[in-house]
Protein backbone atom coordinates (compact mmCIF):
# COMPACT_ATOMS: atom_id res chain seq x y z
CA UNK A 1 0.00 0.00 0.00
CA UNK A 2 2.84 2.40 0.80
CA UNK A 3 4.54 1.65 -2.52
CA UNK A 4 1.31 2.24 -4.46
CA UNK A 5 0.66 5.43 -2.49
CA UNK A 6 4.18 6.66 -3.25
CA UNK A 7 3.72 6.07 -6.98
CA UNK A 8 0.34 7.84 -6.85
CA UNK A 9 1.89 10.86 -5.11
CA UNK A 10 4.62 11.11 -7.76
CA UNK A 11 1.97 10.90 -10.49
CA UNK A 12 -0.12 13.67 -8.92
CA UNK A 13 2.83 15.98 -8.28
CA UNK A 14 4.55 15.41 -11.65
CA UNK A 15 1.71 14.86 -14.14
CA UNK A 16 -1.16 16.82 -12.62
CA UNK A 17 0.53 19.61 -10.65
CA UNK A 18 3.58 19.83 -12.92
CA UNK A 19 6.43 19.76 -10.40
CA UNK A 20 9.91 18.61 -11.43
CA UNK A 21 10.19 14.80 -11.42
CA UNK A 22 13.08 14.75 -8.92
CA UNK A 23 11.26 17.10 -6.53
CA UNK A 24 8.13 14.95 -6.88
CA UNK A 25 10.09 11.80 -6.01
CA UNK A 26 11.78 13.43 -3.00
CA UNK A 27 8.43 14.64 -1.63
CA UNK A 28 6.87 11.21 -2.21
CA UNK A 29 9.77 9.40 -0.52
CA UNK A 30 9.56 11.77 2.45
CA UNK A 31 5.80 11.26 2.87
CA UNK A 32 6.01 7.47 2.51
CA UNK A 33 8.99 7.22 4.89
CA UNK A 34 7.34 9.33 7.60
CA UNK A 35 4.06 7.43 7.19
CA UNK A 36 5.87 4.10 7.50
CA UNK A 37 7.68 5.31 10.62
CA UNK A 38 4.43 6.47 12.22
CA UNK A 39 2.80 3.12 11.43
CA UNK A 40 5.71 1.31 13.09
CA UNK A 41 5.31 3.40 16.26
CA UNK A 42 1.56 2.79 16.21
CA UNK A 43 1.82 -1.00 15.85
CA UNK A 44 4.54 -1.26 18.49
CA UNK A 45 2.52 0.87 20.90
CA UNK A 46 -0.57 -1.26 20.22
CA UNK A 47 1.33 -4.48 21.00
CA UNK A 48 2.98 -3.01 24.09
CA UNK A 49 -0.43 -2.00 25.47
CA UNK A 50 -1.43 -5.69 25.46
CA UNK A 51 1.58 -6.75 27.52
CA UNK A 52 1.56 -7.23 31.27
CA UNK A 53 2.39 -4.15 33.30
CA UNK A 54 5.15 -4.27 35.86
CA UNK A 55 8.91 -4.33 36.09
CA UNK A 56 10.67 -4.09 32.74
CA UNK A 57 13.68 -6.21 31.95
CA UNK A 58 16.89 -4.20 31.50
CA UNK A 59 18.02 -3.86 27.89
CA UNK A 60 21.42 -5.24 26.83
CA UNK A 61 24.43 -2.95 26.47
CA UNK A 62 24.76 -1.01 23.23
CA UNK A 63 27.92 -2.93 22.33
CA UNK A 64 26.04 -6.23 22.62
CA UNK A 65 23.11 -4.85 20.63
CA UNK A 66 25.46 -3.68 17.86
CA UNK A 67 27.24 -7.04 17.81
CA UNK A 68 24.02 -9.06 17.57
CA UNK A 69 22.34 -6.81 14.98
CA UNK A 70 25.37 -6.22 12.75
CA UNK A 71 24.86 -9.45 10.70
CA UNK A 72 21.38 -8.20 9.73
CA UNK A 73 22.80 -4.81 8.71
CA UNK A 74 25.60 -6.51 6.75
CA UNK A 75 23.10 -8.70 4.92
CA UNK A 76 20.96 -5.70 4.00
CA UNK A 77 23.96 -3.77 2.70
CA UNK A 78 25.22 -6.73 0.66
CA UNK A 79 21.75 -7.53 -0.69
CA UNK A 80 21.13 -4.04 -2.07
CA UNK A 81 24.70 -3.90 -3.37
CA UNK A 82 23.92 -7.14 -5.21
CA UNK A 83 20.70 -5.72 -6.70
CA UNK A 84 22.35 -2.55 -8.02
CA UNK A 85 25.89 -3.69 -8.81
CA UNK A 86 25.14 -4.61 -12.43
CA UNK A 87 23.85 -1.05 -13.01
CA UNK A 88 27.08 0.46 -11.70
CA UNK A 89 29.13 -1.93 -13.85
CA UNK A 90 27.03 -1.12 -16.93
CA UNK A 91 27.17 2.62 -16.32
CA UNK A 92 30.96 2.54 -15.86
CA UNK A 93 31.65 0.71 -19.13
CA UNK A 94 33.79 2.96 -21.29
CA UNK A 95 32.51 2.79 -24.86
CA UNK A 96 31.62 5.39 -27.53
CA UNK A 97 30.67 8.26 -25.18
CA UNK A 98 31.97 8.43 -21.61
CA UNK A 99 32.44 11.98 -20.27
CA UNK A 100 32.46 10.79 -16.63
CA UNK A 101 33.55 7.69 -14.70
CA UNK A 102 29.88 6.67 -14.44
CA UNK A 103 27.45 7.56 -17.23
CA UNK A 104 23.71 6.89 -16.77
CA UNK A 105 22.24 4.71 -19.54
CA UNK A 106 18.47 5.05 -19.62
CA UNK A 107 17.72 2.10 -21.90
CA UNK A 108 19.44 -0.28 -19.47
CA UNK A 109 17.91 1.32 -16.38
CA UNK A 110 14.37 1.24 -17.80
CA UNK A 111 14.45 -2.52 -18.39
CA UNK A 112 15.67 -3.20 -14.84
CA UNK A 113 13.18 -0.83 -13.22
CA UNK A 114 10.20 -2.43 -14.95
CA UNK A 115 11.50 -5.91 -14.05
CA UNK A 116 11.74 -4.97 -10.36
CA UNK A 117 7.94 -4.66 -10.23
CA UNK A 118 7.59 -8.42 -10.47
CA UNK A 119 9.21 -8.90 -7.03
CA UNK A 120 6.44 -7.19 -5.05
CA UNK A 121 4.01 -10.14 -4.88
CA UNK A 122 6.56 -13.00 -4.49
CA UNK A 123 8.38 -11.16 -1.68
CA UNK A 124 5.10 -10.83 0.20
CA UNK A 125 4.38 -14.51 -0.45
CA UNK A 126 7.77 -15.43 1.05
CA UNK A 127 6.89 -13.71 4.32
CA UNK A 128 3.51 -15.44 4.55
CA UNK A 129 4.84 -18.89 3.63
CA UNK A 130 7.78 -18.74 6.06
CA UNK A 131 5.57 -17.42 8.88
CA UNK A 132 3.20 -20.34 8.36
CA UNK A 133 6.12 -22.77 8.19
CA UNK A 134 7.59 -21.54 11.48
CA UNK A 135 4.20 -21.95 13.19
CA UNK A 136 4.04 -25.52 11.88
CA UNK A 137 7.60 -26.19 13.06
CA UNK A 138 6.79 -24.95 16.55
CA UNK A 139 3.61 -27.04 16.68
CA UNK A 140 5.40 -30.13 15.36
CA UNK A 141 8.13 -29.71 17.95
CA UNK A 142 5.61 -29.61 20.78
CA UNK A 143 3.76 -32.71 19.58
CA UNK A 144 6.75 -35.00 19.08
CA UNK A 145 9.34 -36.85 21.13
CA UNK A 146 12.97 -35.88 21.35
CA UNK A 147 13.93 -39.16 19.69
CA UNK A 148 11.95 -38.21 16.56
CA UNK A 149 14.17 -35.32 15.50
CA UNK A 150 15.48 -37.05 12.38
CA UNK A 151 11.94 -37.90 11.20
CA UNK A 152 10.74 -34.34 11.84
CA UNK A 153 13.72 -32.90 9.96
CA UNK A 154 12.99 -35.04 6.90
CA UNK A 155 9.28 -34.24 7.08
CA UNK A 156 9.75 -30.49 7.22
CA UNK A 157 12.47 -30.61 4.59
CA UNK A 158 9.90 -32.03 2.15
CA UNK A 159 7.31 -29.47 3.26
CA UNK A 160 9.79 -26.64 2.89
CA UNK A 161 10.82 -27.45 -0.66
CA UNK A 162 7.17 -27.85 -1.70
CA UNK A 163 6.60 -24.33 -0.36
CA UNK A 164 9.72 -23.15 -2.19
CA UNK A 165 8.24 -24.51 -5.44
CA UNK A 166 5.04 -22.60 -4.63
CA UNK A 167 7.01 -19.34 -4.28
CA UNK A 168 8.85 -20.17 -7.51
CA UNK A 169 5.53 -20.64 -9.31
CA UNK A 170 4.26 -17.32 -7.94
CA UNK A 171 7.48 -15.63 -9.08
CA UNK A 172 7.16 -17.07 -12.61
CA UNK A 173 3.53 -15.96 -12.89
CA UNK A 174 4.44 -12.54 -11.51
CA UNK A 175 7.21 -12.22 -14.10
CA UNK A 176 4.88 -13.16 -16.97
CA UNK A 177 2.16 -10.76 -15.75
CA UNK A 178 4.73 -7.96 -15.36
CA UNK A 179 5.99 -8.47 -18.91
CA UNK A 180 2.41 -8.44 -20.24
CA UNK A 181 1.60 -5.23 -18.33
CA UNK A 182 4.77 -3.52 -19.54
CA UNK A 183 3.99 -4.62 -23.09
CA UNK A 184 0.44 -3.20 -22.81
CA UNK A 185 1.82 0.01 -21.29
CA UNK A 186 4.12 0.33 -24.28
CA UNK A 187 1.25 -0.23 -26.72
CA UNK A 188 -1.33 1.92 -24.91
CA UNK A 189 0.57 4.53 -22.87
CA UNK A 190 -1.38 6.94 -20.62
CA UNK A 191 -1.35 10.65 -21.32
CA UNK A 192 2.13 12.10 -21.02
CA UNK A 193 3.85 8.68 -21.04
CA UNK A 194 6.39 7.92 -23.75
CA UNK A 195 5.59 4.83 -25.83
CA UNK A 196 7.82 2.60 -27.94
CA UNK A 197 10.42 1.93 -25.24
CA UNK A 198 10.23 -1.84 -25.83
CA UNK A 199 11.26 -1.27 -29.45
CA UNK A 200 14.68 -0.43 -28.00
CA UNK A 201 16.63 -3.70 -28.20
CA UNK A 202 18.65 -3.03 -25.03
CA UNK A 203 15.57 -2.26 -22.90
CA UNK A 204 13.71 -5.35 -24.16
CA UNK A 205 16.74 -7.62 -23.76
CA UNK A 206 17.54 -6.38 -20.25
CA UNK A 207 13.87 -6.62 -19.19
CA UNK A 208 13.65 -10.32 -20.09
CA UNK A 209 16.97 -11.29 -18.47
CA UNK A 210 16.17 -9.23 -15.36
CA UNK A 211 12.72 -10.83 -15.00
CA UNK A 212 14.33 -14.28 -14.97
CA UNK A 213 17.01 -13.07 -12.53
CA UNK A 214 14.57 -11.49 -10.09
CA UNK A 215 12.35 -14.60 -10.15
CA UNK A 216 15.37 -16.62 -9.02
CA UNK A 217 16.20 -13.99 -6.38
CA UNK A 218 12.66 -14.31 -4.95
CA UNK A 219 13.27 -18.02 -4.32
CA UNK A 220 16.63 -17.26 -2.70
CA UNK A 221 14.93 -14.67 -0.49
CA UNK A 222 12.62 -17.34 0.91
CA UNK A 223 15.72 -19.25 1.99
CA UNK A 224 17.12 -16.13 3.62
CA UNK A 225 13.88 -15.24 5.42
CA UNK A 226 13.83 -18.79 6.81
CA UNK A 227 17.44 -18.45 7.97
CA UNK A 228 16.52 -15.17 9.68
CA UNK A 229 13.61 -16.90 11.42
CA UNK A 230 16.06 -19.47 12.79
CA UNK A 231 18.49 -16.75 13.95
CA UNK A 232 21.07 -17.51 11.26
CA UNK A 233 21.67 -14.14 9.52
CA UNK A 234 25.35 -15.00 9.04
CA UNK A 235 24.41 -17.88 6.72
CA UNK A 236 22.22 -15.56 4.65
CA UNK A 237 24.96 -12.94 4.60
CA UNK A 238 27.59 -15.38 3.34
CA UNK A 239 25.25 -16.53 0.56
CA UNK A 240 24.62 -13.03 -0.74
CA UNK A 241 28.32 -12.10 -0.39
CA UNK A 242 29.37 -14.96 -2.68
CA UNK A 243 26.59 -14.00 -5.11
CA UNK A 244 27.75 -10.37 -5.12
CA UNK A 245 31.29 -11.41 -6.03
CA UNK A 246 29.97 -13.57 -8.90
CA UNK A 247 27.77 -10.66 -10.04
CA UNK A 248 30.78 -8.33 -10.15
CA UNK A 249 33.16 -10.73 -11.90
CA UNK A 250 30.73 -11.99 -14.57
CA UNK A 251 29.14 -8.59 -15.17
CA UNK A 252 32.46 -6.78 -15.41
CA UNK A 253 34.03 -9.25 -17.83
CA UNK A 254 31.02 -9.53 -20.17
CA UNK A 255 30.37 -5.78 -20.20
CA UNK A 256 33.99 -5.14 -21.19
CA UNK A 257 34.36 -8.02 -23.62
CA UNK A 258 31.00 -7.64 -25.44
CA UNK A 259 28.84 -4.59 -24.62
CA UNK A 260 27.77 -2.61 -21.55
CA UNK A 261 24.27 -4.12 -21.29
CA UNK A 262 25.74 -7.62 -20.91
CA UNK A 263 26.35 -6.59 -17.29
CA UNK A 264 22.82 -7.92 -16.71
CA UNK A 265 24.24 -11.45 -17.07
CA UNK A 266 26.24 -10.73 -13.92
CA UNK A 267 22.90 -10.25 -12.17
CA UNK A 268 21.63 -13.53 -13.66
CA UNK A 269 24.74 -15.51 -12.70
CA UNK A 270 24.75 -14.00 -9.21
CA UNK A 271 21.04 -14.82 -8.77
CA UNK A 272 21.63 -18.49 -9.64
CA UNK A 273 24.55 -18.67 -7.20
CA UNK A 274 22.44 -16.89 -4.57
CA UNK A 275 19.73 -19.55 -4.87
CA UNK A 276 22.19 -22.47 -4.88
CA UNK A 277 24.25 -21.27 -1.89
CA UNK A 278 21.22 -20.28 0.22
CA UNK A 279 19.56 -23.64 -0.58
CA UNK A 280 22.70 -25.43 0.61
CA UNK A 281 22.53 -23.46 3.86
CA UNK A 282 18.89 -24.47 4.30
CA UNK A 283 19.79 -28.14 3.78
CA UNK A 284 22.54 -27.74 6.37
CA UNK A 285 19.97 -26.36 8.81
CA UNK A 286 17.48 -29.16 8.17
CA UNK A 287 20.11 -31.80 8.87
CA UNK A 288 20.30 -30.48 12.46
CA UNK A 289 16.88 -28.88 12.75
CA UNK A 290 16.47 -29.59 16.46
CA UNK A 291 19.70 -27.72 17.21
CA UNK A 292 18.74 -24.67 15.17
CA UNK A 293 15.24 -24.60 16.65
CA UNK A 294 16.81 -24.64 20.11
CA UNK A 295 19.26 -21.94 19.02
CA UNK A 296 16.38 -19.83 17.67
CA UNK A 297 14.43 -20.20 20.93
Amino acid sequence: ALIVAGIAIVYILFIIIGLDIIISQIISLLIVSVTGLLLIFYFFHKEESKMEKGAEASLPKKSITLYTTFPFFAYGFLYFAFLFMDRIIGWSTNNSYMPYIIWFRGAYELGLDFALLMMIVPMGACEVVVSKLMDELEEGQKNSFGTDTHIISKQFQRVYFRRLLLVAAIAVVSGIVTYFLVWQLDLHPPHGFRSGFLSNYVTHFVLIVALVSYAIVCCALMNCVTLFSLSQPEMAGRSVLISLVVNIVVGFLLSRWIDYYFAVFGLLAGSIVFLVTSSRKILQVFKNLDYYLYFQA
